[in-house]
């Protein structure tokens, strides 16, 4: 796996943290949301989030099934012609403290379940 699809994992298990762990997710998504936005800046954070994805056996079979090929948390494909896969589009709440990323163009875009308001595109 390239550090790419490593990160693109990351972002697919950020958005279903709370499902994956329950309670416990309180606990890891601040380092996760921390890796991916260092990653995002370029910094180098392979070892850090692939310490952070196996801490846990919840996270370890997440990271199983996205790897598995389950087409749910593959990357968005672009239209023939583009010469490179495109990131999946990225949605985050108007008050900044989620994000959420649309995987399929028939996916609904969700509200923040903290705050109760439709995520925005960014």
């Amino acid at each position: 796996m390239d550090d790419q699809e490593l990160i693109n994992v990351g972002r697919s298990i950020a958005q279903d943290l709370d499902g994956i762990l329950g309670d416990g997710a309180a606990e890891v998504r601040p380092r996760l949301v921390e890796l991916l936005d260092r990653a995002e800046a370029g910094e180098p954070v392979r070892a850090d989030l692939v310490a952070l994805l196996a801490a846990h056996e919840e996270l370890r079979r997440a990271v199983r099934g996205r790897l598995t090929g389950d087409q749910q948390y593959r990357l968005f494909d672009a239209l023939p012609g583009d010469p490179e896969p495109q990131l999946p589009p990225r949605y985050v709440c108007p008050q900044g403290d989620q994000e959420w990323y649309r995987f399929d163009a028939g996916e609904a875009v969700p509200r923040c379940s903290h705050h109760d308001v439709p995520f925005v595109p960014c």
